[in-house]
């Protein structure tokens, strides 16, 4: 099948959440120029006026459509997925965090990835550091930043991914595991041992690793291509940016703190003791790569590029730093060239 009519068949799922609905539709139009699939743009939780917006995007745009999980409160990530999941009646369901921005066409590497596989996995945040491929051994936190296991085990993503829809849905019915985050206490005994014997035994277990590793405990077979097509912010799509100003969405970047962060960590420290003096300061540096993203989400949204010279990026090395510098430039004109500009 060639490039285009794989493209004509694939649904592309961007989930967004409250509070994000004007930050980040800008991006969209990146997406849709640099592909021939559908997207389907999906409320979770958003204020009516962000639904409104979405559903008039998709009112004068023939390549998305609008769908609302006519819910107030906040579905998590697997919870979303699950919902659409049961949509999906094409060979390919897939998925993309609404703060990826596309510089080019996209899909036909990932399509040439998928090739014989049953997923495909892309879209490292900027800040994304070269030690985040492999998740060291004695860590217990299996965040979704981590690609590898220590062992190469691919760990796979929940930013952007297509699986092979069969496959995911039967391997779910058959195995009782889905894309949900696990804790160790949750998951079957027979499936405890089968971690126990690859040496992937941890304490929490983010989106879809779990399924991701036990699919290919099976013999599933699942592929990474980092994607140089795609710039993904990182952290800016989830629920930590809904807007407690509901009659102020685009004020809400500004005003926001990830304390949310600092919340998970606190309760990750009350109930898992097995977390290192390392991976706790690794946790701590994850705060601060997502303050970076905050950061430069209010430059975007307000003009201000001299934000960039005043966020603390010290502590990262002198590469990332460019690379984030370089991209965000490449946002900026992006989202200069849509026509659904952040005010």
């Amino acid at each position: 099948m060639s490039t285009i009519k794989f493209q004509e068949k694939l649904t592309i799922n961007v989930i967004f959440v409250k509070g994000t609905v004007e930050i980040l539709l800008p991006f969209l139009p990146s997406l849709l120029t640099h592909s021939s699939c559908q997207f389907r743009l999906i409320s979770n939780g958003c204020l009516l006026e962000e639904a409104t917006i979405l559903k008039e995007f998709t009112d004068f745009n023939t390549q998305t459509v609008f769908y609302s999980l006519n819910t107030e409160r906040i579905l998590q990530h697997h919870e979303v997925l699950h919902n659409v999941l049961e949509l999906e009646e094409s060979e390919w369901f897939a998925f993309i965090d609404s703060d990826i921005v596309a510089k080019s066409q996209f899909l036909p590497a990932l399509f040439n990835a998928l090739e014989g596989k049953d997923a495909v996995f892309t879209g490292l945040p900027l800040w994304h550091e070269t030690y985040e491929m492999m998740m060291p051994k004695d860590f217990n936190i299996m965040g979704g930043r981590f690609v590898n296991a220590h062992n190469g085990y691919l760990l796979g993503l929940s930013y952007a991914a297509i699986y092979k829809t069969s496959g995911l849905k039967n391997f779910i019915k058959s195995s009782g595991i889905d894309l949900r985050k696990y804790r160790w206490n949750e998951i079957p005994a027979n499936y405890q041992q089968i971690l126990n014997e690859l040496g992937l035994k941890k304490q929490l277990y983010d989106t879809a690793k779990l399924l991701n590793i036990l699919w290919q405990y099976e013999g599933g077979e699942m592929v990474f291509r980092n994607s140089d097509e795609l710039i993904h912010l990182g952290g800016v799509s989830g629920p930590a940016y809904q807007t407690q100003h509901t009659s102020k969405p685009r004020a809400l970047v500004s005003k926001l703190t990830p304390k949310w962060i600092f919340n998970i960590l606190k309760r990750i420290s009350m109930t898992i003791n097995k977390v290192n003096q390392v991976e706790t300061t690794d946790l701590q540096r994850l705060v601060k790569k997502r303050k970076i993203t905050e950061a430069l989400m209010s430059g975007l949204l307000y003009g201000t590029h001299q934000n960039f010279d005043e966020i603390d990026m010290a502590f990262l090395p002198p590469e990332i730093v460019e690379r984030i510098s370089i991209a965000m430039h490449e946002v900026r004109t992006i989202v200069k060239q849509s026509n659904t500009k952040p005010h």
